[in-house]
């Protein structure tokens, strides 16, 4: 079936007629479409390579995008959009609005037409993108500033073109990233609602967190030592793990944290689910599904994250669980039945995988 997009007159406005994508647009009359500028906490550019395939410039870089359709806003397509086009979920709060760009017959289109730019902080590998088939043949990161000139030559689809626009787009980058985090109701399911982190949780609400228990072929698990500067837990050795973002699952979420706080970069189906623990916190609920990664790396190989660890270092599993008893190192939980499970898994040789445990 034929897309539809909404008509506009010169001015933005509404007219109340439709068109059929792909049929001409009478003079005067503009249809709408959306860009979302993906940006990293290191200042870097995310893009998607346009298939080879497609009719209209093939094979040309480009920020995520397309057409509204006809009842759609343009928020709301750019989220569609985003996710059809990389697989990344997006709450409509978390993108911010950049600017509108009025255009007559320029680049690959030969109709009027008016882009909004959004723009998204977002940090994730870019193997980890979903791309759609037959119409995105690669994912990367750009250095800003190696995407803003590409961009400024017309080497980069970006949406707008604008001094000001690339002044938002930096803005953006430098800003720090406000995460939005999932509610999820007592039972672990998700409410459809998200908090800002930070932010205190209402009775009965939960976040979801994760953390990674990695360990090698001689049996020890690896520990980094959070900073000093960490408000909560300063100078404790840790299993990695952190918070799961707005529209990440549990498993994505943490093979994010597993690569910002060590390097270790790993598939979600590479992890070993252990078991999902509750606990209460003064700012609210939290959920904590905790993970086993079997990975060989010396230590000294391990990619700290600058202002949150300083050290890493491998212990035995025996001095590994009673520092966890003792409350020397954090693991995320330090039952009888998560011990068992993790000197189960630390046995067991090859890709054997352990069954799931709730508690």
């Amino acid at each position: 079936m034929a897309e539809l997009w909404d008509v506009y007159d010169k001015d933005g406005r509404l007219t109340g007629r439709t068109h059929v994508r792909g049929a001409p647009l009478a003079e005067g009359d503009y249809h709408l479409a959306v860009t979302i500028v993906i940006v990293n906490s290191g200042g870097e550019v995310f893009c998607t390579l346009r298939s080879q395939q497609k009719q209209q410039m093939p094979g040309v870089w480009e920020n995520p995008g397309g057409g509204v359709l006809a009842g759609e806003t343009s928020l709301a397509a750019a989220v569609r959009e985003l996710q059809e086009e990389t697989g990344i979920q997006a709450r409509q709060e978390e993108l911010t609005f950049l600017c509108r760009r009025r255009a007559e017959g320029l680049g690959f289109s030969k109709e009027g037409f008016f882009m909004d730019v959004y723009g998204l902080k977002r940090d994730f590998p870019a193997n980890q993108a979903v791309l759609q088939p037959e119409e995105v043949d690669q994912g990367k990161w750009f250095p800003g500033d190696e995407w803003e000139r590409k961009a400024r030559a017309g080497e980069i689809l970006a949406g707008a073109y604008s001094n000001e626009f690339f002044a938002a787009v930096r803005a953006l980058a430098a800003a720090p990233a406000g995460e939005l985090l999932d509610i999820y109701d007592s039972q672990g399911s998700p409410t459809g609602r998200v908090h800002r982190r930070g932010t205190d949780l209402l009775p009965g609400e939960f976040c979801l967190a994760t953390g990674i228990i990695i360990f090698n072929s001689a049996r020890e698990i690896l520990c980094t030592l959070r900073s000093p500067e960490k408000k909560v837990l300063p100078n404790t050795w840790e299993c990695p793990g952190g918070s799961v973002l707005a529209g990440e699952t549990s498993p994505q979420g943490a093979v994010r944290e597993l690569q910002e706080e060590t390097g270790v970069k790993a598939d979600p189906e590479e992890l070993r689910f252990l078991c999902r623990k509750r606990g209460s916190f003064p700012d609210g609920g939290e959920l904590l599904d905790l993970y086993a990664l079997r990975w060989d790396i010396p230590a000294r190989q391990v990619k700290l994250q600058p202002g949150e660890t300083v050290d890493a270092r491998w212990f035995s599993l025996d001095e590994w669980e009673a520092k966890v008893r003792a409350g020397k190192i954090w693991a995320g939980a330090k039952d009888k039945a998560f011990f068992s499970a993790v000197r189960e898994l630390l046995s067991t040789k090859g890709d054997t995988k352990l069954s799931p445990r709730n508690d």
